[in-house]
């Protein structure tokens, strides 16, 4: 009870008749049972309505309203979540450190077999476009030199084909990092979903008072005018 010495008067109001209660005034043992009383019944009567939320380990303040504390627990929730993700960014940088390395060899292959498929190519350009046939129809070589001719143009196809193969390796390492990248983002929403979970599981938790919580800090005997 909250009151102030200027509550109470020493004058009494006119006409008032003063009755003393059937209390024993001069015994010690009254005011401190009434300490007592009052105590027990602050004890048993009162609780405080706070909310909960174990996942996460918090209890609302007295006076922090749902809406706040649910803001705080999903703070607590994204704090708790980024914290487990940097346990994923080890994982996941070793793994895309190796199929970066994997993608720049393979770019540098395809690069290089590029590069000797474009120098045959020019090569068969300045030689002429069906010189062996016309070399061969027209009987101006012997067998023998033209299959030289014939061995390295077939020499061009096969590099192409290992270009081919090159290529195909390429766009595998690529598609690696692509599925790479979906499992993280995967991962990253489990993760994610996980913890807004937990931030939304809030329950009601009643506060006993304790007599820990009491105290009786003065006892104050008033009369009050009855008529």
């Amino acid at each position: 009870v909250d009151y102030d010495d200027r509550d109470f008067v020493s004058a009494p109001p006119e006409g008032a008749t003063w009755m003393l209660g059937d209390v024993p005034l001069d015994k010690a043992s009254f005011v401190n049972g009434a300490e007592r009383d009052i105590v027990d019944a602050l004890d048993h009567g009162h609780t405080l309505l706070l909310m909960r939320n174990a996942e996460l380990k918090l209890v609302s303040r007295p006076g922090e309203t749902p809406e706040a504390f649910t803001a705080r627990c999903m703070a607590a929730a994204e704090a708790a979540a980024d914290a487990a993700a940097e346990k994923l960014r080890d994982r996941y940088e070793g793994k895309l450190d190796t199929l970066e390395r994997r993608l720049s060899a393979s770019e540098r292959k395809v690069q290089e077999l590029e590069s000797d498929v474009d120098r045959r190519r020019q090569d068969e350009l300045i030689q002429g476009a069906g010189q062996v046939l016309g070399m061969f129809l027209g009987g101006r070589r012997r067998t023998r030199s033209l299959s030289g001719l014939s061995r390295r143009r077939s020499a061009t196809r096969g590099v192409r084909n290992r270009l081919d193969s090159a290529l195909d390796k390429f766009e595998e390492d690529q598609e690696s990092i692509v599925e790479m990248e979906n499992e993280l983002a995967e991962d990253l929403e489990k993760l994610w979903d996980e913890w807004r979970d937990k931030a939304q599981r809030i329950v009601p938790l009643e506060v006993p008072l304790e007599k820990d919580d009491i105290r009786v800090e003065e006892v104050v005997l008033f009369w009050a005018p009855v008529g």
